[in-house]
């Protein structure tokens, strides 16, 4: 039995009863379980505390991105203004919308010709703005663009916008000095189009906020608020993260505070429109304007007498316009002040080039009054000159001045003029500095209505004339002589000679093929010793002397007129038993030029000779303003027929032998 129990006993002894199994797995598995827990715990712990640890680096890492750009900034701003798509806000960041700095910063500042931690790297400046680019373009308005930074599904995204620039030789007002680094960007999908080179910057993934406070200072407290953003000279930005991870919620906190550069304006205000001021100089309409702040260009369109308008750009540094134009044109301006936000309302003027300018008198010259005209100038379309006017009491003495023409109104060299005066005929010289000068007159009263000549801003060429029978040309600052033919197809001849053969008739030059009259044409010729003289113009191209006296030294052929090949003559009927002298000499007849310059010709004979006597009238629209005293020739001598007002060509001392109209040339102005 004791054998049987010790047996028993041992067999106890080697292993755990189901009972004490039974107790016991309950613990161990406990034991296990709690261990397992541990450890998950723990490894739980450390992913969480490396996401916590992410997150803390990534709205570091945020912040100092934002940092960053600020320090490139220069406003800070409250809209974005509307984009170009797709980089707008609407349209899940892909439309036209602007931005607003509701969870939104809007950075407005200087773009770089590299990228800006490059030690090298320049600012980029604008073309003409002011300065031309090279030295001085550092003076010029900076190129800037615009940072958004925006939440977009969970994710601080961060958009450049370049505002449109080009490197053209032809400046505008996109122009710049170089091409800046920074690109447009826009959402992912949207980069490397047309618009945008590539996509937005995820700056930073499980973001639940972005707050901006505006303040006014670096150190200052106090918010601004978003509508006085672009007061502010610096920002606290707080970014804060959200996320779950492993079960638990896992948040990130972090502020900045940054402060901009000086304060440059990224959207220029809308400029104001020019207050322009017009007036006239000659055949030119000059408008002028101040500066308007904010432009960087000015878009001027003009239009004459309302026609067909032209358009062009001036760079903000022109404040000035001119345009060519003809008497009586009405110039009419608009004018719009522009920069890269928009474009001012238009300002307006207009200016009348004036049919005349009045000249001036000197040296005690004065205006005759009564129905004669002042001293004035003008110049046609065609670029010649007119004179007109009736003057007295002035001096006399050789090379007196009696006024004195503008720039542009002025001959080429000096020429001379043979006018009427009180008593007979008298000299006056033009010279190509402009003084009108007065050599021989009679001062009770002097003419200026017959002195016309080509400008020296005449585009169509002098030819040079050969000369005949021992005639030189001049010289001493006189015209030689020569011809050419205007735009409307009129002869011009000018020069004076010496020395020549004067007897009646004598060749004195001949004119090219084409320019000859078509028949002969009388005109009054200055000649030496102050004496009456008289040219031919012959319809066989010659020039010839005629009734030159006292065997003068120089000779002076002045004339205008229209060639044979001219047809559109309308006939002068003539009054007062005034008929054509011979079929082979000048038929009355008159014409007038687009220009308004009408020329009468005609060799007369048997009619009426009394002071006043009408000889022909011409219809309206070829009539003068004012009277006009023009010297003429009758049967070799001085003679005068006046032009009036209502278009009457009346005798002044003319000769029924024979007179010349030839010599009439005048400005219709009614």
């Amino acid at each position: 039995m004791r054998f049987i129990t010790q047996i028993k006993q041992s067999q106890r002894s080697e292993g755990f009863t189901l009972i004490e199994v039974m107790i016991i797995a309950p613990v161990v598995i406990l034991v296990v379980s709690g261990f397992i827990g541990l450890m998950i715990t723990m490894v739980g712990d450390s992913l969480v505390t490396r996401e916590q640890n992410n997150m803390a680096y990534e709205t570091q890492d945020a912040l100092d991105r934002i940092e960053q750009d600020t320090r490139l900034t220069t406003q800070f701003l409250v809209t974005s203004g509307t984009q170009i798509a797709p980089q707008g806000s609407n349209s899940n960041f892909t439309g036209t919308t602007a931005f607003s700095s509701t969870n939104t910063l809007i950075l407005g500042g200087l773009t770089t010709d590299k990228n800006p931690t490059d030690s090298t790297r320049q600012l980029v400046y604008y073309a003409n703005q002011p300065n031309d680019c090279g030295s001085l373009q550092t003076y010029n308005r900076v190129f800037q663009g615009k940072i958004m930074y925006f939440i977009k599904d969970g994710s601080l995204w961060r958009r450049s916008i370049v505002p449109d620039y080009n490197l053209n030789a032809t400046v505008d007002d996109s122009t710049t000095c170089s091409a800046p680094w920074q690109r447009n960007t826009c959402s992912s999908g949207y980069g490397g189009a047309t618009r945008c080179q590539t996509d937005d910057s995820e700056v930073m993934k499980n973001i639940s906020t972005l707050s901006v406070k505006y303040l006014s200072t670096p150190g200052s407290s106090t918010d601004l608020g978003t509508a006085q953003a672009l007061s502010a000279n610096a920002i606290e930005v707080t970014i804060t993260g959200l996320k779950t991870s492993k079960g638990r919620t896992i948040t990130s906190s972090g502020t900045t505070r940054a402060t901009k550069l000086n304060n440059i304006d990224v959207d220029l205000p809308v400029p104001t429109a020019p207050i322009i001021t017009g007036k006239t100089s000659g055949t030119s309409a000059t408008f002028t304007w101040p500066a308007v702040p904010n432009a960087t260009s000015y878009e001027v369109t003009h239009t004459i007498n309302g026609g067909s308008p032209t358009t062009v750009t001036l760079d903000n540094r022109t404040t000035t316009y001119t345009v060519n134009a003809n008497r009586n044109d009405t110039v009419s301006v608009s004018i719009k002040a522009k920069n890269s936000t928009g474009t001012s309302p238009a300002g307006l003027a207009a200016a009348t080039i004036p049919p005349w300018y009045a000249c001036p008198l000197q040296n005690g010259w004065n205006d005759f009054g009564a129905q004669f005209a002042p001293a004035s100038y003008t110049k046609t379309s065609t670029d010649i000159v007119m004179l007109k006017g009736i003057i007295k009491d002035g001096t006399t003495t050789g090379d007196t001045v009696v006024c004195t023409l503008p720039v542009g109104y002025r001959p080429t060299a000096r020429i001379m003029f043979q006018v009427a005066s009180n008593n007979g005929p008298a000299r006056v010289d033009v010279f190509p500095t402009g003084e009108v000068a007065i050599n021989f007159a009679n001062n009770a009263w002097l003419a200026l209505d017959t002195i016309n000549f080509v400008a020296s801003t005449a585009s169509y060429p002098w030819t040079p004339l050969p000369r005949s029978n021992g005639w030189l040309n001049f010289d001493s600052g006189f015209s030689q002589i020569q011809s050419n033919i205007d735009s409307l197809g009129r002869v011009h001849v000018q020069g004076l000679l010496k020395s020549g053969t004067n007897t009646d008739p004598t060749t004195v030059a001949t004119l090219p093929v084409g320019s000859q009259s078509p028949q002969f044409s009388f005109i009054p010729a200055a000649g030496g010793g102050g004496t009456f003289n008289y040219t031919v113009i012959n319809n066989n191209r010659t020039i010839s002397t005629k009734g030159v006296v006292n065997s003068p030294v120089w000779y002076s052929i002045q004339s205008m007129f229209y060639p044979a090949s001219f047809g559109s003559w309308n006939p002068l009927t003539l009054q007062n038993s005034w008929t054509l002298f011979d079929p082979a000499y000048s038929t009355p007849q008159y014409a007038k030029g687009t220009d308004g310059i009408v020329k009468v010709k005609g060799m007369i004979k048997s009619g009426n000779t009394g002071a006043g006597i009408v000889i022909a009238n011409l219809p309206v629209g070829y009539r003068p303003k004012e009277t006009l005293l023009i010297h003429s020739v009758a049967w070799g001598a001085y003679a005068r027929v006046d032009v009036q007002p209502n278009g009457d060509v009346t005798a002044q001392g003319v000769n029924s032998g024979w007179t010349s109209l030839d010599a009439i040339t005048f400005i219709a102005e009614q």
